[in-house]
């Protein structure tokens, strides 16, 4: 039975018939018998994409084959056909729940690939960010950033739950200052006890700017929490919603006397942003961030470099600094370097030359 199935499917792939004649009959060939036979039809109608849209009813019956295995396939399919096959959201949300990690993860990822709308996605996705199954909850978040801003109501929602505050603040981070809405939800969130969710939702705000300046009241007192986790991107996020932050600068002040290099350094960052019309903050800013490229803690000399680049600091002002720290920086920062050097003209020739030595 299994060779005849194997036999039909790859006739099919081969003879003289119609695209229409291929789909349905390999929509007949999935529908049942040998379940590898299955999975190769089932596969082949994914290959075709939009063009296999005439079986989209066929795949979605197979959602529910006492298989897993058929289940998981018949999912990509629906995906691969992409937004042809939006009539089986329904059945997709359905499957999001399935017993099987496989069938779930990949329900998810074809409610993103056929364009579910929020309405009818929104609350499958939340509820995925709670799976057991890591992937599971990978895939929910892509899908529902992949939604754009119209997921943000929905996942302002989700930063009450323990459970998925964490993944939604990852979610908003992705939005920028069209994450606004949620900023209500973002503050309230940051009085939860674990040091990485508060970490995500200081991140989100950060994103967010100047319109997330509200939350300023409670992300101060944050830069004196002990660990990094949580009072280095507090400043971060500060610094980012510039002047209307003002009523932080005796707290970024104080974090600029301490001992820990990485707040001096982002408290500097901070300061110049909200004071960005005062030039002798700005300059004592860019000297320590400037001071801080040449750190032997790879996260410091990253951040100085970003925030030296926020600042808008000239390229050419940043070349002779560059060119002492291309050789032996972190390789990771060395492409952002490379785009600095190259935009400050002559400048940056002798860095360029440096860098290109390097291993």
């Amino acid at each position: 039975m299994r060779t005849v199935g194997f036999v039909a499917v790859l006739l099919l792939a081969v003879r003289g018939i119609s695209a229409e004649e291929t789909v349905s009959q390999l929509a007949e060939v999935a529908a049942s018998g040998d379940e590898a036979a299955r999975v190769v039809a089932i596969d082949q109608l994914a290959d075709r994409g939009p063009a296999a849209k005439a079986a989209v009813g066929d795949l979605v019956k197979l959602l529910a084959d006492p298989s897993a295995r058929i289940r998981a396939h018949a999912a990509y399919a629906l995906g691969m056909i992409g937004p042809d096959a939006a009539d089986a959201a329904p059945a997709l949300v359905k499957a999001t729940t399935d017993e099987d990690f496989h069938v779930r993860r990949e329900a998810i990822q074809a409610l993103e690939t056929t364009r579910a709308s929020i309405e009818v996605a929104g609350p499958a996705l939340l509820k995925a960010l709670e799976d057991p199954e890591p992937s599971v909850r990978v895939h929910a978040l892509d899908a529902l950033v992949d939604l754009g801003p119209d997921a943000v109501p929905t996942l302002a929602q989700a930063l009450a739950n323990p459970a998925t505050r964490y993944w939604a603040a990852l979610a908003l981070g992705e939005f920028g200052p069209a994450a606004q809405p949620a900023v209500e939800a973002l503050t309230k969130a940051l009085d939860d006890k674990r040091p990485e969710v508060v970490h995500e939702v200081l991140i989100a705000l950060a994103h967010i700017g100047p319109d997330a300046a509200s939350a300023e009241p409670k992300v101060t007192p944050l830069l004196m929490d002990a660990d990094p986790f949580v009072h280095n991107p507090a400043a971060y996020a500060l610094g980012r919603m510039g002047p209307a932050a003002a009523a932080a600068r005796p707290a970024l002040e104080k974090g600029l006397k301490g001992d820990d290099v990485m707040l001096r350094t982002v408290c500097a960052y901070a300061l110049a942003r909200i004071d960005p019309d005062d030039k002798a903050v700005r300059d004592h800013a860019i000297s320590l961030l400037k001071e801080a490229l040449h750190n032997p803690d790879p996260r410091v000399e990253s951040a100085a470099l970003r925030g030296l680049l926020e600042l808008e600091t000239p390229p050419a002002e940043l070349a002779p600094e560059l060119t002492k720290c291309v050789v032996a920086c972190e390789p990771s920062l060395v492409p952002e370097m490379m785009g600095v050097l190259a935009a400050a003209g002559e400048a940056g020739l002798p860095a360029l030359t440096a860098a290109l030595k390097r291993p």
